[in-house]
């Protein structure tokens, strides 16, 4: 629907003008759109205080030159006069009056564009068919009478002009005839207006579509006019200030209540990136760019925000993003036995939980280090966060310091465009799971003491610091207090890391878990025909030095084996004949030059401090066989 309002004075332009709009309509069925007339009837006076809810505004003469004054926010459609009409208003004095001089008494918009008024001009005299014309323009709304005077002291015996004209004319007993609207020049204002109103609707559809694009910002948005006005404030911006949109809609900057340190900012003839002012309790991050036409300034729109929303929209978009397969699965309640040494490890757990301080778990290898470490993240105030797994022993020296603190843009030859987060920043907010945190090697612990102690991180190739909130759970199946000792470990690391400590205890110490954990595996895998109690008392007898994991491969065996049924006492044995029945010695007795060789990566990898580069180099073997030899040494 698109409404057009008609302003006038007492009497309507047109005799005919409703009839003419329902004819317009009529003659024009392809209008996809609904058009609404509406009628107004009002003075001159009425005009400073003039309102409508119309999309365009129809007017002719004076009106059209004062409303012009006061409507800025719709179009408005001037009614043409043409010299046609002027022709027959003159040739109908001269039937009704007849011989006698005539003054038009109009605003210029009306004959201005008559060849009659480039002839006569304002004031003068001239002829049209056998009758003298004298035209008198009409400067403002309050001239009428004083103009309709000047008329009759010329010798005007025909008044011809508008309402106001031809009331102060009869006034006087003077002859007069108003100056009506021909139907053709209605008609054309129609046209006119319709195909304005339609540009109106359309661009009152684009500025709200912007102005809901606009609210939908996190940021604050101003935009100045080439006059300094403020002519667009999204809904971010109003409560950032604390203001309203009509405290600053529509005027200029130097008459809003904004602080003058953000006047200042946004007056001055200087363009801003990530300016940073402090408003009220808060720290706003501020930008300023014109708005070039050319070589001609149409403005600036200004954009800021509040520090802290953005660390918490990191936070919300670093969770959504890269929760997605870094969350922690387990609980408390996943972890299965009933035996006073797992219960009380359990227990211990649950109270350090809610805690915020790091974790030391400690334990043979498979004993379930990992599963403690999710139900301990599970149970705190960061289980809606993102949980981080990281195998220390499991990532190359050469990546590890570019995996754990990340790298930006361009750091090295292969790196990703545009840089990479590195494991502390994917757990912002969370927590990050050190597995076998005792392979760590040296040069990387004292970056990782600094992590813990500053709270921040920067990334490989970049001089930016990055906040971090992460809380460290570590692992490890060795003696840190022996690696410490050897030199192998920093001991302010250690101490960092050793603030909540948990021993979680091996599989040999808790034989009374077995047939929980066993029927628990069959169950969670849907095995059916469970298992003998005799078959149970058989397991209990090994020594379990692979601890949980160990039993668990035992488990899938046996279900491969009994392929349904009940898994016998027979079935367990035969299964478990090829096991050793002690457990593995990690470092078996070498030779004497094998502890020579030992000794000499021993003393090379303490001589530079563990940075395996050069250890190899000092050597003379390849970095892969130095690798290889380590482990093959359990160092």
């Amino acid at each position: 629907m698109i409404k057009i309002a008609v302003v006038f004075a007492g009497r309507p332009y047109t005799s005919d003008m409703i009839e003419c709009f329902q004819e317009h309509n009529r003659a024009n069925p392809s209008d996809e759109e609904e058009y609404q007339l509406e009628v107004i009837n009002c003075s001159r006076e009425d005009l400073k205080n003039f309102k409508t809810d119309a999309d365009v505004v129809m007017a002719r003469g004076i009106f059209g030159v004062i409303l012009e004054r006061y409507i800025h926010d719709r179009p408005l459609v001037e009614i043409p006069f043409l010299v046609s009409d002027l022709t027959k208003l003159v040739k109908k004095c001269q039937e009704t009056f007849g011989q006698m001089k005539i003054g038009v008494i109009a605003a210029g918009n009306m004959v201005e564009d008559t060849v009659y008024m480039g002839k006569m001009g304002s004031g003068k005299s001239g002829s049209i068919g056998e009758l003298e014309v004298q035209t008198y323009l009409l400067e403002d709304s309050l001239n009428v009478e004083k103009t309709v005077e000047q008329a009759v002291a010329d010798g005007c015996k025909v008044i011809v002009g508008g309402v106001g004209a031809n009331n102060y004319a009869e006034m006087l007993g003077v002859n007069h005839i108003y100056m009506e609207t021909s139907r053709e020049c209605f008609w054309r204002a129609l046209t006119t207006a319709k195909r304005m109103g339609l540009l109106t609707k359309m661009q009152r559809e684009r500025s709200e579509k912007l102005k809901r694009i606009l609210d939908a910002s996190q940021n604050g948005i101003l935009a100045l006019d080439s006059h300094r006005m403020v002519d667009t404030v999204n809904r971010s911006a109003c409560k950032i200030l604390g203001l309203q949109e009509e405290q600053l809609s529509g005027l200029k900057v130097q008459d809003t209540p904004l602080p003058m340190a953000v006047k200042k900012l946004l007056l001055d003839h200087q363009e801003y990136e990530d300016e940073i002012l402090s408003f009220h309790n808060s720290t706003l991050a501020f930008r300023k760019y014109f708005i070039q036409q050319g070589s001609v300034n149409k403005g600036c729109v200004a954009t800021f925000w509040q520090v802290s929303d953005i660390t918490d929209f990191e936070k919300n978009i670093r969770q959504k993003v890269y929760s997605k397969g870094h969350v922690a699965k387990a609980t408390f309640e996943e972890i299965v036995g009933h035996s006073p040494a797992i219960l009380k490890a359990i227990e211990t757990a649950r109270l350090y939980s809610p805690s915020t301080s790091n974790v030391l778990l400690l334990g043979q290898s498979g004993v379930g280090k990992e599963l403690f470490a999710q139900s301990i993240h599970n149970a705190s105030s960061r289980r809606d966060r993102p949980f981080l797994a990281v195998n220390c022993a499991a990532i190359p020296e050469n990546l590890l310091e570019s995996e754990f603190f990340g790298y930006a843009a361009g750091a090295f030859t292969g790196a990703q465009k545009g840089g990479k987060a590195g494991y502390f920043e994917l757990a912002h907010g969370g927590s990050i799971f050190l597995d076998e945190i005792g392979e760590m090697p040296f040069s990387l612990q004292a970056k990782l003491l600094r992590v813990l102690q500053e709270r921040e991180i920067i990334r490989l190739g970049d001089g930016s610091v990055i906040p971090i909130d992460v809380r460290v759970i570590a692992a490890t199946n060795r003696s840190l207090e022996e690696l410490v000792s050897q030199g192998r470990f920093r001991e302010d690391l250690f101490f960092r890391l050793d603030v909540l400590r948990i021993n979680i205890p091996p599989l040999g110490e808790r034989k009374e878990d077995i047939p929980d954990l066993v029927r628990a595996y069959f169950k969670s895998h849907l095995l059916e025909g469970g298992i003998s109690q005799e078959a149970c008392q058989a397991l209990m007898e090994y020594e379990w030095n692979g601890n949980v994991r160990q039993l668990y491969n035992i488990c899938e065996r046996l279900s491969v084996v009994c392929a349904g049924r009940e898994v016998l006492e027979k079935d367990v044995r035969w299964v478990m004949e090829d096991l050793p029945t002690e457990a593995p010695v990690p470092h078996p007795v070498s030779p004497e030059g094998e502890l020579d060789e030992r000794q000499r990566i021993q003393q090379a990898l303490s001589q530079c401090r563990y940075n395996r580069t050069q250890a190899a180099a000092a050597l003379g073997m390849d970095r892969s066989t130095l690798w290889r030899k380590m482990k093959n040494y359990g160092l």
